[in-house]
């Protein structure tokens, strides 16, 4: 499978579902990107511990959980990164907070971008139920949807 150097983008060959044909030199630098490729994806497809977070203040780019952590919290606020850097990696925010009567959890996001076409989404954490929240990026939306 071809590989644009510029680009980086695999192309499939005219035919290529049939067999190799005996004798085909495969460039190792194709191969070897190619194989990245594939371990990138399924390591960035494996289940990975959350960032804890115990102060109000900016989750990072590419976190896919993030897991608030405070002792008997009221209000807590967060800034969500740029859906373009969040680079189409889901964001799931848990509340696990211990001592909780009443949590607010207010999410902002970036810039001009929105969650589900709002300014700030807030998820709520009671004594009998702790909030969560799977947020997923789109940059054909300019935000995150639930």
């Amino acid at each position: 499978m071809p590989r644009n150097p510029t680009t980086g983008v695999f192309t499939r060959v005219s035919n290529s579902f049939s067999d190799p044909i005996s004798g085909t030199v495969i460039d190792p630098n194709d191969a070897a990107a190619y194989y990245a490729d594939i371990d990138n994806g399924l390591t960035n497809a494996m289940p990975k511990e959350p960032t804890v977070l115990t102060v109000d203040g900016a989750i990072s780019a590419g976190t896919p959980a993030a897991v608030i952590q405070k002792a008997a919290p009221s209000a807590s606020a967060f800034t969500l990164p740029s859906v373009t850097l969040q680079n189409g990696i889901p964001l799931t925010i848990v509340d696990w907070s211990t001592g909780v009567t009443a949590h607010t959890i207010t999410l902002t996001p970036a810039g001009a971008e929105t969650i589900m076409q709002a300014a700030t989404f807030t998820v709520y954490s009671n004594s009998a139920q702790l909030g969560s929240v799977t947020l997923y990026p789109s940059t054909t939306l300019n935000g995150w949807y639930v």
